[in-house]
């Protein structure tokens, strides 16, 4: 039976999984809501780490996958005496991704797998899963992030690891197609179909809102600047309004004809400039979601 832990004890989030899954991401988030942390931590100094931890504080530590003490098995005994010892209140976080989603990364940022310096990604993958394929069965938490974008993942780790607060408010943006109809719990609806449709446009056709080339065309509309500037504005005066009254959450939907490509692209740019405001902001693709499932 695991001792009971006392809510004073330090906190340690342990954020493990496969390269390219969205651990640098995660340990930002958690940095921006004030966590002490560490990334690329060697497992041999995870003991000395935790030693330093104050109590009362909240501290989050990124494994690297290329310490030997994972594969060694140093790393889950140490975390097994801290779970029936009760000295600290550790969670372990899994990130994982499909392998194709995680070539898909490596792609796009033309960096090498770490595993994988003599062989090819995949093999690095396949390597890295069975590295950590023990740390993933004793994890608190596994988070597939392959159908998620920074913004998705940074929501996930503020829903979980900094629950809304007495007079705190989500805004929750979401995209959405006509054509399927309004999201039923939306509270404030654009109509972003006055836009240039980059549809129209042969190389963007196939990409969608979340891509740059996307988003780099539709800011050469001169529609779309000022579009943003007023919801913004709109946004800063009813935001305080809502949290007076109470609300937990603000539901924005964006809608366009697809729901692929305009109503993506500026879901995505309302939320970095809602989030670069200090506001707590998640986002949601319906239709490029509804394609995965």
């Amino acid at each position: 039976m695991t001792a009971q832990t006392h809510r004073d004890n330090p906190e340690l989030v342990l954020v493990v999984g496969l390269s390219g899954a969205g651990r640098t991401s995660v340990i930002k988030a958690l940095e921006d809501l004030g966590f002490d942390t560490v990334d690329n931590l060697p497992a041999s100094l995870l003991e000395a780490y935790a030693e330093d931890m104050q109590p009362g504080m909240r501290h989050a530590a990124g494994l690297d996958v290329r310490s030997a003490e994972i594969s060694s098995g140093a790393v889950l005994r140490l975390l097994s005496e801290w779970r029936q010892g009760g000295r600290y209140r550790v969670t372990v976080l899994y990130l994982n991704a499909s392998v194709e989603t995680l070539l898909q990364r490596y792609s796009a940022t033309r960096r090498s797998h770490p595993l994988s310096r003599e062989g090819t990604p995949e093999a690095g993958i396949a390597r890295e899963q069975a590295l950590l394929s023990e740390m993933r069965d004793i994890a608190d938490l596994v988070w597939d992030t392959s159908d998620w974008n920074v913004h998705e993942l940074r929501s996930q780790v503020v829903d979980h690891f900094d629950p809304p607060s007495v007079g705190a408010i989500t805004l929750q943006l979401e995209s959405f197609s006509f054509v399927q109809g309004i999201p039923p719990a939306a509270h404030l609806v654009f109509d972003c179909r006055f836009l240039d449709n980059p549809y129209w446009v042969a190389e963007l056709r196939a990409q969608t809102g979340r891509d740059a080339e996307v988003q780099g065309y539709l800011r050469t509309d001169p529609n779309f600047p000022p579009f943003i500037e007023r919801v913004l504005g709109l946004l800063e005066h009813l935001v305080p309004a809502y949290r007076k009254e109470g609300k937990p959450f603000l539901v924005i939907a964006l809608g366009c004809t697809g729901g692929r490509h305009r109503s993506v692209a500026t879901a995505e740019t309302l939320a970095k400039a809602l989030e670069d405001q200090g506001l707590r902001v998640s986002i949601k693709h319906r239709e490029l979601q509804s394609q995965h499932q």
